[in-house]
């Protein structure tokens, strides 16, 4: 029903970030339901926020997919591979992956990379 748009610069919507309006937006109003995409670390913010006001969620999560049909493992995370489980992921499942979500990535070997190093990359 309702959309909202953040940008940081201010140039369309709520200038910041979109956890940010996320923020004051739970702290007005009634929500059943987030659904997230973008940057990891954005999204692991949104879900802690859906956990704090025991919301159900949703995320499309994105890694690195070199295969797309799960053998690889470059886009493992925990148990699930993004791109034959995914890429929508459920709450319950984050929490199982806790801590890997928001965390970690894999790269093209699939080892695990900081996201911190991954975005120098």
């Amino acid at each position: 029903e309702n959309v909202w748009a953040a940008t940081e610069d201010g140039s369309y919507g709520f200038k910041g970030l979109a956890t940010q309006l996320l923020r004051k937006a739970l702290a007005k109003e009634r929500f059943e339901m987030i659904y997230a995409c973008g940057p990891e670390p954005m999204i692991r913010e949104a879900y802690n926020l859906a956990e704090k006001y025991s919301l159900g969620f949703e995320a499309s999560l994105e890694r690195l997919m070199r295969c797309a049909i799960g053998i690889c493992g470059s886009c493992v995370i925990g148990g699930y591979r993004v791109c034959r489980d995914g890429p929508v992921f459920t709450g319950e499942q984050l929490k199982e992956v806790k801590g890997e979500f928001g965390c970690w990535k894999r790269d093209f070997d699939g080892r695990k990379i900081p996201i911190g190093e991954w975005e120098r990359l």
